[in-house]
């Protein structure tokens, strides 16, 4: 339902369920989901989609970071990651 039970219109992203009476906000990049999460407050939910529109962003870039890099610099960072895990 692209409306809130108030009757205000629900931007892109955000659903209103009325049967379990809550929200879901979900978006995507590249045709996958890349956030869902459920609200039952309207405000809440207004929030996870701002909070998922920068998460989206972070998936997209890294995307093309992967997509510029060789794949000996692909392991490379992955091995630097693994060795700053370690105490």
């Amino acid at each position: 339902m692209r409306t809130a039970p108030d009757g205000t219109e629900l931007p892109r992203g955000v659903i209103y369920d009325p049967a379990k009476r809550r929200f879901r906000v979900r978006l995507y990049a590249r045709q996958r989901p890349v956030w869902t999460s459920y609200h039952y407050d309207h405000g809440e939910a207004l929030a996870a989609l701002e909070r998922a529109k920068a998460h989206r962003k972070r998936v997209m870039a890294w995307d093309e970071t992967i997509k510029a890099t060789s794949l000996e610099q692909i392991r490379a960072m992955r091995d630097k990651q693994i060795h700053r895990r370690r105490p």
